[in-house]
């Protein structure tokens, strides 16, 4: 992996991009003292998150999940998983549900 960093005290701290091996961008956010606190992770077949990170590229806390740019899923994230209160949506954009509570979806 390769990375675009912003650095203080030799800790990532700022902006962050970072690319796999073949230069397509994997995960790019905000850190705070070497840890992801918010952004974007990029999955395989087309699928992204954007919000909220436990520290690492694992998401956790309040974000959107995106299959090809449509969204699919927003609200409560948990260790990577939907978990919690959220929408669901169809790939037409109209809401199929919306409450709680998710347990580990996607």
């Amino acid at each position: 992996m390769t990375s675009e960093a912003e650095f203080n005290r030799g800790l990532y701290h700022g902006s962050l991009k970072l690319y796999m091996k073949d230069g397509t961008l994997y995960l790019e956010g905000e850190t705070k003292d070497n840890k992801l606190v918010r952004g974007k992770r990029y999955f395989q077949a087309g699928m992204s998150f954007v919000g909220e990170f436990t520290g690492d590229d694992q998401a956790s806390g309040i974000g959107s999940l995106f299959r090809n740019d449509h969204l699919m899923y927003t609200g409560v994230v948990k260790a990577g998983f939907a978990n919690g209160e959220g929408k669901l949506f169809a790939e037409d954009g109209s809401c199929i549900y919306s409450g709680g509570v998710f347990s580990d979806i996607y």
